[in-house]
């Protein structure tokens, strides 16, 4: 896997982005930045969201949160096509030597599911209990990544909610030193940067990473399903270009329309 250079780029921008208003409501005075810096208010809207999370959640999905947020930010190169191809030449070698064949001629780089999915059909499984087997292992890798995005989600529900319960605070301690005028200013600011780092949090952070993974787990999902379907198809020895024909449904029109038409 890989850095996503355009997750980062939209972090990066977004953060220039508001740095670059601030500056620009200074008049470039970049000693302005340092008084959206608020230690307090990032302790209580970090510590605080980490608290909920971990009511929310069981120990088995926090420890993989770390995981999940790199999910988020990286890619794993996964050429739909590419896999099609690889599917097709397996099947063409198995029509004409064999199911054996394809043993000795797997590549360890393949996709460790259609490996599995290929080792099933050489030991002579049946097509209702390869589809079992394989529909099993996708439904549960569908299930881990829901957890993930659950907790993406969880994250930017908490951010938000304990940056407004630090307004409150900031609030409560304000009213109650009401005897100098000249600190109601200031300390409002104050409580309202609590605010604005949870709305950091959850529109600029987990909201988006949540909608990426979600994103990662379409298109792995499809990427398994043509898997599902290559390896049924070598298993019942389908005619290769059929075959590929019927994968090829799975991609936009716009990349299998020239393979269609040949």
């Amino acid at each position: 896997m890989r850095m996503d250079t355009l997750t980062l780029f939209g972090l990066i921008f977004g953060a220039s982005c508001v740095a670059i208003s601030i500056l620009m409501g200074a008049s470039w005075n970049f000693s302005s930045l340092f008084t959206y810096v608020d230690y307090p208010s990032i302790f209580i809207v970090a510590g605080g969201t980490i608290a909920a999370l971990s009511i929310a959640h069981p120990g088995s999905d926090l420890r993989g949160l770390m995981k999940v947020v790199m999910n988020s930010v990286k890619t794993n190169p996964s050429d739909t096509y590419e896999l099609i191809e690889k599917i097709v030449h397996y099947s063409d070698m198995a029509r004409r030597n064999g199911l054996l064949s394809i043993e000795h001629a797997m590549d360890p780089a393949d996709d460790a599911f259609l490996r599995r999915g290929l080792r099933y059909a050489i030991d002579g499984m049946d097509r209702d209990q390869i589809l079992s087997n394989m529909q099993a292992e996708l439904d549960n890798i569908a299930a881990r990544h829901s957890g993930g995005k659950r907790m993406l989600d969880s994250l930017k529900d908490f951010g938000p909610a304990w940056g407004m319960l630090g307004t409150l605070l900031g609030l409560i301690a304000m009213l109650q030193n009401m005897s100098d005028p000249k600190t109601i200013g200031p300390s409002m600011a104050i409580a309202l940067i609590t605010s604005l780092y949870g709305a950091l949090s959850a529109f600029l952070v987990f909201g988006p990473m949540g909608t990426k993974l979600a994103i990662r787990h379409e298109e792995e999902a499809l990427n398994k399903e043509v898997i599902i379907q290559g390896v049924l198809g070598i298993q019942a020895g389908e005619n290769p270009k059929a075959l590929k024909g019927r994968l090829l449904i799975y991609l936009s029109p716009k990349l299998r329309g020239e393979e269609l038409e040949a």
